[in-house]
């Protein structure tokens, strides 16, 4: 009833997550290749804007996250999960959120845990999870988290003065079972991963610093190439990549 009435008095302007992001998994050899888009990034917020801030990963041998739901509250209740790893804006915007969830209520749902919004490590769209059991099935969710707003941890952020203070929030990510326990559907930005050996005759594809030519435009610096995922090489193929001045880039197959 109180969380209603907030809302009425609000006059139900409710502020969003972002978007989810679409992820993809490939199972290798005692290991789990996930990547997935930037939409999340674009999120606007109807009403603080344009505020992701970071990407959870979340990974748990059972579909409803329950074994990674460590993270408790003030009464001992547990409240978040505790992701595998997470990649954040480098922006300034670092360490313990000091607007705890529930707490822009008021006292009576201030429950005493806050999110952690990184270490400025730099937004990346791939993980590799090496720390796995060839046979075993892996769920793994990767969500988005916005920034919240308090003016004491954003105090560079002026388009956002007069609005309310409120404590950050994700995206939420599902993976349907059905009355057995047994998953059946996932959610965009959800998969389900069983690694497994791969065939025999199988080789780890390779590729030569020779290979690599500048062939338009004008830059400083030097490339490096890392495969991150090498069951989606293709043989004896070229691959285009264009970088943008901000130092992003992407990769085109011709």
């Amino acid at each position: 009833k109180r969380t209603m009435q907030v809302i009425y008095d609000n006059d139900y302007n409710f502020t969003k997550p972002p978007r989810k992001p679409r992820v993809s998994a490939v199972a290798g050899d005692k290991k789990v290749y996930l990547s997935w888009d930037d939409r999340a990034e674009t999120s606007n917020d109807p009403i603080y804007g344009q505020d992701f801030e970071a990407y959870y990963i979340y990974k748990s041998s059972e579909p409803a996250f329950g074994e990674i739901k460590t993270i408790t509250d003030g009464f001992g209740s547990p409240v978040l999960f505790k992701p595998l790893a997470m990649f954040d804006k480098i922006d300034g915007l670092t360490g313990i959120h000091p607007v705890r969830l529930g707490s822009e209520l008021g006292p009576d749902f201030d429950i005493g845990v806050s999110y952690h919004m990184g270490t400025d490590s730099g937004l990346k769209h791939f993980y590799v999870d090496s720390t796995v059991t060839n046979g075993r099935t892996y769920y793994y969710a990767v969500v988005s988290v916005d920034q919240g707003y308090t003016p004491e941890f954003y105090p560079e952020i002026t388009d956002r003065e007069g609005l309310a203070i409120i404590s950050p929030t994700e995206c939420s990510a599902n993976i349907q079972t059905d009355p057995l326990g047994r998953a059946i559907s996932t959610d965009v930005n959800t998969v389900i991963v069983v690694p497994t050996e791969r065939t025999a005759g199988w080789v780890e594809p390779s590729f030569s610093d020779a290979g690599i030519e500048h062939t338009e435009g004008s830059g400083t610096g030097d490339v490096f190439v890392d495969v991150y995922n090498p069951l989606r090489v293709k043989d004896d193929h070229t691959y285009s990549i264009r970088f943008t001045d901000g130092g992003e880039f992407e990769v085109l197959d011709p």
